[in-house]
């Protein structure tokens, strides 16, 4: 059960980032767009590629916060307050 939940949410998290990638360069192309239009109409698609990004940064933080919920419950994460076991380093000659 817990294995099926950790896949599950690994998978959410990298569909997730990708779509969030995915988004961010549809709204890169929207800016270029509107970069060569110019005018009024690039300026209303520049808002809207602007309008667009503010929620593929909020679906980027859901990812993020995903992400690290399934770091915590496999038990990978690297900051700990555990010594690490390290052999003496050689001496240097």
């Amino acid at each position: 059960m817990f294995h099926k939940m950790s896949t599950g949410m690994q998978n959410v998290y990298g569909w997730m980032a990708m779509l969030t990638m995915a988004l961010g360069f549809f709204v890169f192309l929207m800016f270029c767009a509107a970069f060569i239009i110019g005018g009024e109409v690039g300026a209303a698609l520049a808002s809207a590629a602007g309008t667009l990004m503010n929620w593929g940064i909020r679906l980027a933080a859901c990812a993020i916060l995903i992400g690290l919920v399934c770091i915590y419950f496999n038990k990978e994460h690297t900051l700990s307050m555990k010594a690490e076991n390290r052999s003496p380093s050689p001496p240097v000659d």
